[in-house]
């Protein structure tokens, strides 16, 4: 049996690294799990610092690393959304 790889886009994964942090923040009762502001209280922000974190230094080639390949390495538009 060879190595199991997940398929996902780099938003995908930005969205996760985005969740964890937060999830064990709210489970180590250091931060509230009620929104204050509006829907999403910033986790969108959250996000796009997390893309921009992640794009200079995620592949660029749709070959498995470390377990994980993503999909949409030929996208130009793969990183922040366009507004």
């Amino acid at each position: 049996m060879g190595e199991r790889v997940v398929f996902a886009t780099l938003g995908h994964v930005a969205f996760v690294v985005t969740k964890v942090p937060n999830m064990l923040g709210v489970t180590a009762g250091t931060r509230s799990m009620m929104r204050v502001d509006a829907i999403s209280d910033g986790k969108f922000l959250q996000w796009v610092v997390e893309m921009c974190r992640l794009l200079p230094t995620s592949p660029w080639d749709a070959l498995p690393h470390t377990g994980l390949a993503l999909v949409d390495v030929g996208d130009p538009a793969r990183g922040l959304p366009q507004f």
